[in-house]
């Protein structure tokens, strides 16, 4: 089991991920529209994602976005951009 896991492999991760989501998003409704900011933080995955592979020497620290799906929704920054 990992740590802090319920032992429910990917789908308990899901659940972790989706109950992240909503609190960050309860956070973020004090600032802007409901749903607005989770749009905006998904364009600026996108635009880093472009900018990432259109790079010559591309660096994961350039890309904070994508750095901080390293291990959440890829192993390493190329496989984050594929994913966006």
């Amino acid at each position: 089991m990992r740590a802090g896991g319920s032992g429910e492999g990917a789908s308990g991760a899901l659940g972790v991920r989706s109950r992240i989501n909503a609190a960050a998003e309860t956070k973020r409704m004090a600032h802007v529209t409901p749903g607005s900011a989770q749009a905006m933080v998904y364009e600026r995955k996108l635009a880093e994602a472009r900018a990432y592979q259109a790079a010559v020497d591309p660096q994961a620290a350039d890309y904070p976005h994508l750095a901080a799906g390293i291990g959440v929704t890829g192993d390493n920054v190329v496989a984050v951009t594929i994913i966006n």
